[in-house]
C-alpha cells in the first residue's frame, strides 16, 4: 500500500526535487561556455554547450547529438537533440547541417528571442522546423542560404510547414537576420519572412478548438475499460511477477526454439544448457495464456508490455480524479498520498511537481478522493516488479512510472521511463463508437462549434481519447456533475465535486488554505469549467426543455419560446456578456433553477416555497411535482406527533400552494 500520512521523519514528501539538486550541485558549480545571452561572435567547432554532473564536456558545437543537462528540469524532460537524421551524401549536406546548428543554437542562448530561457520541450517544434528545412534543402541539392531566395522552391516546402512550425521558424530566423555575427552572417531574404507570416496569421492557431469534453457515456465505458485492465492485472499480479522474473533471470524461458538456438550459438548461454518452455507453453504453466491472448501479446518481449498499458490505465485514471496534466502524473512518486486533515477529512491530497505556471519545479497538491488509491496501488505493484532490474545508477529512483522494458530488454539501454502515446496504448482498449446522445452531449457544452461536420466526430466513428482531453472534461463535469448521466463515476463525481468546489472554490475565497500551496492554473480552469457547464444546464433545461417553463425569469423566458424568439446563439451571447460581469449565475434548485448571483437566505436554508415571487427563479412543475412526492412520503414513516412531522407538513402545504399559484399565474 502507498503511504498515505508520509511524515518529517519519514521520506522527503517530494524527494525527486531533493534527488536532482544533490545529482546536479557540481554542475551547477561549473558553467558551459554556452549560456543564455551569450555572444555568437566566434562560434567554434569546439564550444562546450554542456556538462555532465563532474564537470567534464558533455557536448560541444561539432556533435551531431547535443544533451543540453542544463534544460533538463525533471527527470522526465528529453534534452536530447539529434542531427544524426539529417547526413547524406549531397555535397551542401555539411555546410547545411551546420549552419542548422548554428541557428538552433540561437534559438537556446539568444537574449532576442525569448524574455527568458525556455525550458527543453519549448525547443522541439523549432528544431523539427530547423531539421525539416535542412532536409528539404539537401533533397533539392541547394544550400538552405540558396534555397531561401527561391520561391519557387522554398514554396512547396511551406505547405508542410503547420502554422506553429512557421511561426517558431520565423522567430529562429528573425534572431539570426538582427544577430548579423560577420563569421557566418547573410540576409535571411524579407520575402521568405512574408511568407512565414503569412503563413502563421492566415491559420492562426487561435482559431484552434479547445480539447473536446468526453460525453459522459463514453467516459463512463472508457472509465469501466480501465479499471478492468487494473483488475486483470490485480488477479494476475503473482502469476505475472514469477513469470517476468523467470524469464529474465533464464534467458532460454519463454523464447521460441529458434531464439534458443541463437542464443546458443552466440554464446549469450551455454551450449549445453537444456531446452525451456516456448512462451505458449510457459503462459499456460504460469496461467497468464488467456491473458496475453486477451492483450494480444505473442512473444516473452512483449510480455511487459501488459504492465505498461497498466500503467497508461492507472495514469488515465489519475487525471480522471485530479485534473493533473500528462507531465505531472509522469512526475509522481511512491508515498504521494496524503490525508486531508481538518476541513476536508474526506478527501486526500495527492503530491507532485509542476513547472506550468512557472516554468521552474514547484511542490504542488492536487485534492482527489480516496479511489484514487487504487491506480496508485497498481503503480506502486509495478515499481517493485521493475526496480531490481534497473541500472545501479537508477537503483535511487521513486518514479512510479519506470518502464517495465527493464526487466526484459528490447534494446541495449532500455528506457528508464514509460512513454504514454494516447493512440499507441488506446489500440488494445474497446473501441467507444460515437452515438447521437454523444454528439448532443458536445452541442450542449460548446453549442458554436460544428461538430457534425467534423470528421472525427462523425456518427460510428470511435472516439479518439487523448489524455488532454481528461484535465476540461473532468473541470467541467466537477463543476456541475448533474451534467454527467448514470454509470460507474456518477457517485465517484458526486464526491469528487464537493471536494474540488470546496477546495478550489470555497476553500481559496475562505482564506482556508494559502493559494500558493496549490496550482493556480487548476483554480482557473476550475472557475472558468464552471461557467461552461452552467452554459449546458441553462441549454438543457432551458432553452431545449419542452416543459412549460414557470417562476417570473421562467414565464419571461417561456413567452420568447411561445413567440420564437429565443435564438440560441443570440441567447448564449448574452448569457457569456452577463457572466464575465458578474450579472448571471445558473444554480440547481430542487423546483428548477436560479439566475441570481446574490446569496439567497432561504435558498441556504433550503426553503424554497416562496421562489415563484423571486424575479431570478426559473420553476418547473414537475420538480415541484417529485419535492411533493417525496415530502408526502416521508411524512408517512415519521410520529405525526412529532415536532419534525410539523414542520415538513408545513413545508408539504406551502408547496402545494405554491404549485397553485404557478398554475393560476400561467393561465392568466
Amino acid at each position: 500500500m502507498i503511504t498515505k500520512n508520509p511524515t518529517a521523519a519519514d521520506t522527503p514528501p517530494f524527494p525527486l526535487r531533493e534527488q536532482e539538486s544533490q545529482l546536479s550541485a557540481t554542475s551547477r558549480a561549473l558553467k558551459p561556455q554556452a549560456h543564455y545571452g551569450m555572444s555568437f561572435e566566434n562560434i567554434t567547432d569546439d564550444l562546450v554547450l554542456s556538462l555532465d554532473e563532474h564537470g567534464n564536456p558533455l557536448s560541444r558545437m561539432k556533435d551531431l547529438t547535443w544533451e543540453l543537462s542544463q534544460f533538463k528540469l525533471v527527470v522526465t524532460d528529453n534534452v536530447t537533440f539529434s542531427f544524426k537524421g539529417l547526413l547524406c551524401d549531397n555535397p551542401t549536406n555539411p555546410e547545411n547541417i551546420k549552419l542548422i546548428q548554428t541557428l538552433f543554437l540561437m534559438r537556446l542562448f539568444s537574449s532576442k528571442g525569448a524574455t527568458k530561457s525556455l525550458r527543453a520541450s519549448s525547443h522541439f517544434g523549432g528544431f523539427h522546423s530547423l531539421l525539416l528545412m535542412c532536409r528539404y534543402a539537401d533533397e533539392n541539392g541547394v544550400l538552405i542560404r540558396d534555397l531561401l531566395h527561391r520561391p519557387d522552391l522554398y514554396k512547396p516546402m511551406l505547405e508542410n510547414l503547420t502554422p506553429t512550425r512557421a511561426s517558431v521558424l520565423w522567430q529562429i530566423l528573425r534572431i539570426f537576420n538582427i544577430t548579423k555575427c560577420p563569421t557566418h552572417w547573410f540576409l535571411i531574404p524579407n520575402t521568405f519572412m512574408k511568407a512565414l507570416k503569412k503563413l502563421y496569421r492566415g491559420r492562426s492557431h487561435h482559431t484552434k478548438n479547445q480539447h473536446p469534453v468526453i460525453p459522459p457515456r463514453i467516459l463512463n465505458q472508457r472509465w469501466a475499460h480501465y479499471h478492468e485492465v487494473l483488475k486483470d492485472f490485480t488477479l494476475h499480479q503473482d502469476q505475472l511477477k514469477s513469470f517476468l522474473r523467470l524469464a529474465a533471470i533464464n534467458r532460454l524461458y519463454a523464447r521460441g526454439a529458434h531464439s534458443q538456438y541463437l542464443l546458443k550459438r552466440d554464446g549469450i548461454v551455454r551450449h549445453d544448457a537444456p531446452a525451456a518452455p516456448d512462451f505458449d507453453e510457459a503462459c499456460r504453466t504460469h496461467g497468464l495464456y488467456d491473458l496475453f491472448q486477451k492483450y494480444k501479446i505473442r512473444d516473452i518481449a512483449g510480455a511487459p508490455r501488459f504492465l505498461s498499458l497498466t500503467q497508461y490505465c492507472a495514469k488515465s485514471l489519475i487525471h480522471i480524479l485530479t485534473f493533473m496534466r500528462s507531465g505531472e502524473a509522469l512526475l509522481l512518486e511512491i508515498e504521494c498520498l496524503e490525508q486531508a486533515i481538518g476541513w476536508c477529512e474526506e478527501g486526500v491530497y495527492i503530491m507532485g511537481i509542476s513547472t506550468k505556471s512557472t516554468g521552474t519545479p514547484l511542490d504542488t497538491k492536487w485534492i482527489t478522493v480516496s479511489e484514487i488509491q487504487t491506480p496508485l496501488d497498481a503503480l506502486l505493484q509495478i515499481y517493485e516488479l521493475t526496480h531490481p532490474f534497473l541500472p545501479a545508477e537508477h537503483k535511487g529512483i521513486k518514479n512510479l512510472f519506470i518502464s517495465p522494458t527493464n526487466i526484459i530488454p528490447r534494446h541495449e539501454t532500455p528506457a528508464l521511463l514509460s512513454e504514454f502515446d494516447s493512440k499507441k496504448w488506446e489500440i488494445y482498449l474497446p473501441p467507444i463508437l460515437i452515438k447521437e446522445e454523444d454528439i448532443f452531449s458536445l452541442e450542449l457544452i460548446d453549442p458554436s462549434r460544428d461538430w457534425r461536420s467534423e470528421r472525427k466526430f462523425k456518427l460510428g466513428e470511435p472516439w479518439q481519447i487523448t489524455s488532454h482531453q481528461f484535465r476540461r472534461t473532468m473541470t467541467v463535469y466537477c463543476a456541475e456533475d448533474d451534467l454527467m448521466t448514470l454509470g460507474p463515476l456518477k457517485r465517484i463525481l458526486g464526491h469528487l465535486s464537493r471536494r474540488t468546489s470546496e477546495h478550489y472554490q470555497q476553500g481559496c475565497s475562505a482564506g482556508i488554505f494559502s493559494m500558493k500551496d496549490w496550482s493556480p492554473e487548476t483554480v482557473a480552469d476550475f472557475k472558468k469549467a464552471a461557467l461552461e457547464a452552467s452554459n449546458a444546464i441553462y441549454i438543457r433545461d432551458i432553452v431545449y426543455s419542452e416543459e412549460r417553463l414557470h417562476g417570473v425569469e421562467g414565464r419571461r423566458i417561456q413567452a420568447k419560446k411561445d413567440c420564437k424568439e429565443v435564438i440560441l446563439r443570440e441567447t448564449l451571447s448574452e448569457i457569456q456578456t452577463k457572466k464575465k460581469k458578474g450579472l448571471f449565475a445558473c444554480t440547481i434548485t430542487p423546483v428548477g433553477l436560479c439566475q441570481s448571483v446574490r446569496p439567497c437566505e432561504k435558498r441556504a436554508h433550503a426553503d424554497f416555497t416562496t421562489c415563484d415571487g423571486c424575479s431570478e427563479s426559473i420553476i418547473k412543475l414537475s420538480k415541484v411535482d417529485y419535492v411533493i412526492e417525496v415530502l408526502r412520503l416521508d411524512l408517512e414513516s415519521i410520529d405525526p406527533k412529532s415536532f419534525a412531522y410539523r414542520m415538513d407538513a408545513q413545508n408539504l402545504h406551502d408547496l402545494e400552494r405554491m404549485r397553485e399559484r404557478l398554475i393560476a399565474k400561467s393561465a392568466a
